[in-house]
């Protein structure tokens, strides 16, 4: 009978070693713009960032966070069907995409050597295939994380010992004031709409 246990228990402990093997394989917790796209194209139990442990780190993962917002606000901008959302969508546009231009002129100036980013986990459902009530409402929800979770980079940026370089900081602390007060406003349109904050 003890022999039985043991057996059942290394069955068992097999069994999952090569679940987890599997998904390491697949890299499930990152599959949230294709195969997570029912469930909200975003893993909500997942790390929202690495954490940033220096300037070259924050310039290289502010880039990847800008683009996907820039990607998403694009198609909202288009096909969103409130006025103020698709104002909103057009200033995410040409704000991050000029912001990444410079982040991209720091990274190289500054940290030439500097290897290559963390693989970006997305954080915004695809708005393909939903109508324009919808795109408003997810859009608006998917921004509020987006901007807490860069208001949580910035800050970590600031909090570097050595601290970032001034025009960094500078970005930084522009990061916090702005985003931070979009997020009310989104949590503000998404109760004017009767619609579940994040």
């Amino acid at each position: 009978m003890f022999g039985d246990l043991i057996g059942r228990t290394v069955l068992l402990l097999s069994l999952a070693t090569a679940l987890v093997a599997v998904s390491i394989a697949v890299d499930l917790p990152r599959t949230g713009a294709t195969a997570g796209a029912g469930r909200g194209g975003h893993d909500d139990d997942a790390t929202p960032h690495v954490p940033i442990t220096s300037e070259a780190a924050f310039l290289a993962g502010a880039i990847a966070h800008h683009q996907e917002a820039v990607d998403t606000a694009r198609v909202a901008a288009e096909r969103g069907e409130r006025p103020e959302v698709r104002a909103l969508a057009r200033g995410v546009v040409a704000t991050q995409a000029e912001e990444i231009a410079g982040l991209r002129a720091w990274l190289a100036a500054w940290y030439p050597e500097a290897p290559a980013a963390a693989p970006y986990a997305p954080m915004m459902r695809t708005l393909t295939g939903l109508t324009p009530p919808e795109v408003d409402r997810v859009f608006v929800a998917d921004m509020i994380r987006h901007h807490e979770t860069a208001v949580a980079m910035a800050e970590e940026a600031l909090a570097l010992d050595p601290g970032p370089r001034p025009e960094v900081a500078a970005l930084a602390r522009t990061i916090v004031r702005q985003q931070g007060e979009e997020i009310a406003t989104l949590r503000g349109w998404l109760d004017d709409w009767g619609a579940p904050a994040p």
